[in-house]
């Protein structure tokens, strides 16, 4: 019996080291949390809490009233306004800290503040929604996508994307129309990417308009 109990125990340990090297592949944390929100990973959903680690893969959805703050390694900030939907792509790390992330929005509106790099390089970090890319290079902005809502710019399109950059410089591209040059959008600008066409000429943005009840 001794044998067989030695035996079972070694053949779990390299199952429990397993365990603790996925604990340790966490691309970051929530740092701060109001009202309601869920992570799913794989077949679990999770009730989200402060200090909660963030996989790759993960997908955050907060609840109406709800916001969510996730700091990313590297420095990077993602927050979640209410009824927002986000699923971590991808989040890499170099030693310098400069960091490669794509963060997929798939309803509701995030804001991005860009971490620096230790010897003051910039990170490569694209928000995707179901209808437009922006990709900044170190900076801070916000994305919404709003579906089955009139577009400002497009009425008869339901489902658009909003870019709007606090400082620094976003590109905003439409990967499902035909293919065009980039918009770059700088700081106090925004634009908008109606259903399957080009994202809009930059014009001065007002994001609280984002963040009003009745927009989403």
């Amino acid at each position: 019996m001794r044998h067989l109990l030695v035996s079972l125990l070694f053949t779990l340990m390299p199952l429990a080291g397993a365990a603790v090297t996925w604990a340790d592949d966490s691309v970051g944390s929530i740092t701060e949390l109001k009202g309601d929100a869920h992570i799913s990973r794989g077949s679990s959903v999770i009730v989200a809490a402060v200090a909660m680690p963030v996989f790759v893969n993960d997908k955050l959805e907060t609840a109406p009233g709800g916001k969510l703050t996730v700091q990313l390694l590297g420095g990077s900030q993602i927050l979640l306004t209410e009824s927002s939907i986000v699923v971590i792509d991808k989040h890499v790390v170099a030693a310098d800290k400069r960091s490669n992330s794509i963060i997929r929005l798939l309803l509701g509106r995030i804001r991005a503040i860009i971490g620096a790099s230790i010897e003051g390089g910039v990170s490569n970090f694209e928000v995707h929604t179901p209808n437009a890319i922006a990709a900044a290079r170190g900076t801070d902005f916000e994305v919404a996508y709003i579906s089955g809502k009139p577009c400002p710019e497009a009425p008869s399109c339901l489902n658009y994307t909003t870019v709007g950059v606090y400082s620094g410089e976003v590109e905003v591209t439409n990967p499902t129309g035909p293919p065009t040059a980039p918009v770059s959008v700088k700081g106090g600008l925004q634009t908008t990417v109606p259903c399957q066409t080009p994202p809009t000429s930059p014009a001065p943005y007002g994001m609280e308009e984002l963040g009003a009840p009745t927009y989403h």
